[in-house]
């Protein structure tokens, strides 16, 4: 029930000051008087039904939010809104936290998270910070920090948020990535890493069993699939297994971070079957292989990095310890003319054509002095299409 509190009218010129309105026991203040001209004021003073008609009032935002909160206009709420779509979607928990500390960068930066108050100009001075005070590289900035933020304003128009997006039409100038050689290991480097692998160097008692077994074979399973590290130190026991009669990794989002967010089946090289992989398995109880039972597998991944590098002695720092078994075997498809969408499905990229060969699996080894390929086609039945004996 709305009760009208006060009425008076100050001075002349003006419409009567709104009256006090109480609206279930909660009294909003009166709106400010709103001019008119004498005439017009002449001609309503006195009306018997003045007072039973108030203008409308507009609700006050609640100071503990600001009128940015109250209305999801800060760079914090449309974050959230799209966290809440990207869960939905089933997006990597890594890759939202990567979103939101790029969100978080620009919102310390700035020192407000207002949209209405970012300007183009605003993310420039942004970009260049990162540039020149961080020392990012210009496709660092770009496809990972600018498009981040682009993200969350491509959203917002997608939901028809009525928002606009001060990053429309910015770019970032990468410059051309100078190379002085391929990114993925030579013979020589894969040949020196699986043997320090295969004879347990750098090993001491300190180090955990969890640590010394991903050693042992981290780097073996990565030369002959090409995945991501960590989705090798995140396997399980019950994500080795056989597929009609071959053996065969899962790498799936149920064990940790997978980039793409979906599984897929790697049959395992006979050399890791001879090398005694299969075995080491079936010994561990369930659980995961290479690290311990709540702790990190990107703490093993990055000390499977520095045993790389201190150990095994492959120190070019024009490699990534670890990711240049993917390189690696890249190039070998190449050589081999295995077709791109099988060793994407392989690896896990992303390939709208990979989804047509899902059946269609290649190994290789990278163990003796050259590649040798070995190509697969799981489901009904089994048959090995080319098979070179190491």
């Amino acid at each position: 029930m709305v009760r009208l509190l006060t009425s008076s009218y100050r001075g002349t010129g003006c419409l009567p000051m709104m009256p006090a309105v109480s609206v279930s026991g909660c009294t909003i203040p009166p709106s400010e008087p709103q001019r008119r001209s004498p005439g017009r004021l002449k001609a309503t003073m006195g009306h018997p039904h003045e007072d039973r008609f108030p203008a409308p009032v507009r609700p006050l935002t609640s100071p503990e939010t600001g009128p940015d909160d109250a209305t999801g206009k800060t760079l914090k709420c449309l974050f959230g809104a799209w966290e809440k779509q990207a869960k939905a979607d089933g997006k990597p928990a890594a890759t939202i936290r990567d979103f939101r500390q790029k969100v978080d960068d620009l919102i310390a930066f700035l020192g407000h998270d207002s949209i209405r108050d970012m300007q183009p100009a605003d993310i420039v001075r942004w970009t260049d910070h990162l540039r020149d005070e961080r020392r990012l590289n210009g496709k660092t900035i770009g496809q990972k920090y600018l498009a981040a933020v682009r993200l969350m304003f491509s959203f917002a128009k997608s939901r028809a948020m009525g928002l606009g997006d001060p990053t429309e039409g910015l770019r970032v100038k990468a410059p051309k990535r100078q190379t002085t050689r391929d990114r993925g290991f030579t013979d020589e480097e894969a040949k020196r890493i699986l043997s320090a692998a295969r004879a347990g160097v750098g090993l001491s008692d300190r180090m955990s069993d969890h640590m010394r077994r991903a050693i042992r074979w981290v780097p073996w399973v990565c030369t002959h699939t090409g995945a991501r590290v960590t989705e090798i130190t995140q396997l399980r026991r019950s994500d080795v297994l056989t597929v009609d009669g071959i053996p065969c990794i899962r790498i799936t989002p149920e064990a940790g971070s997978v980039k793409t967010g979906s599984h897929r089946i790697v049959p395992l090289h006979p050399q890791m079957v001879r090398e005694g992989f299969v075995r080491m398995v079936d010994a561990m109880p369930d659980g995961p292989l290479f690290h311990a039972k709540g702790a990190s597998a990107k703490t093993t991944s990055g000390r499977i990095g520095e045993w790389v590098r201190d150990h095994a002695k492959v120190t070019d720092p024009a490699l990534q310890p670890s990711h240049a078994w993917r390189h690696r075997l890249k190039t070998l498809s190449r050589d081999y003319d295995i077709a791109g969408e099988w060793a994407d499905h392989l690896q896990g990229h992303s390939n709208p054509r990979a989804a047509e060969v899902a059946s269609i699996m290649i190994v290789f080894s990278s163990a003796a002095s050259a590649a040798r390929p070995v190509m697969m086609r799981v489901n009904t039945p089994i048959r090995l299409q080319r098979f070179h004996r190491l």
